[in-house]
């Protein structure tokens, strides 16, 4: 699924509107009665959700891999590498919304939905569990963000079809 997942309104991102993760849902449930079984479903979106940040830990500031000023949290924070894949790159602070829409919550009720992903914060390479949904970031790939000489990419992933939920995937980059 794709999700429009708004923008920034007065320096705050704006999480999705209420009717979306209902619309999703209700998109989901048809499909699941369509096929007479529970479908596989993977959501990508630009803002990330709230609760990406419960993949992260409270950490030194003076460690090279924390960054400051992750949501309402004071200090510094950290992956915490026990949820996250190995291999992920915690570069810039979470842009979540302030507002948190529900949506996570509603995805999670929503049998058969195993995924979210995001771009937003386009230095961010972690993926991780949360609650039994996989929550992560792919970076840039374009030209135009974060200036020139930065490194860009994407994120490749390979579904089995017998057992999409157990995906492979890894970045793949270049440099500008």
């Amino acid at each position: 699924y794709l999700v429009d997942s708004g923008d920034e309104v007065r320096g705050q991102y704006v999480p999705v509107q209420p009717g979306q993760p209902r619309w999703l849902q209700n998109k989901h449930q048809a499909l699941c009665a369509e096929n007479g079984r529970v479908v596989p479903g993977f959501v990508f979106q630009h803002i990330p959700v709230p609760e990406i940040c419960r993949l992260l830990t409270p950490a030194p500031c003076r460690r090279t891999d924390a960054v400051y000023g992750v949501g309402r949290h004071d200090g510094c924070l950290a992956l915490n590498k026990q949820l996250c894949r190995p291999g992920g790159i915690l570069a810039e602070a979470p842009g979540t919304p302030v507002e948190n829409s529900g949506q996570f919550d509603a995805l999670l009720a929503t049998k058969g939905i195993f995924a979210m992903f995001f771009g937003h914060d386009h230095r961010n390479t972690f993926s991780g569990m949360v609650d039994g949904i996989e929550l992560g970031y792919t970076p840039s790939c374009g030209f135009d963000s974060y200036g020139a000489g930065t490194n860009r990419g994407g994120r490749l992933f390979v579904f089995h079809e017998d057992a999409p939920a157990d995906f492979h995937t890894r970045i793949l980059t270049y440099r500008t």
